[in-house]
């Protein structure tokens, strides 16, 4: 449980880092 907010702040960063390459 506790690598699992983790997990999420690194799908966020990687999701936005997407969408930003693809903008």
């Amino acid at each position: 449980m506790k690598a699992e907010p983790n997990f999420n702040l690194l799908g966020s960063h990687a999701l936005y880092s997407f969408s930003t390459d693809l903008r």
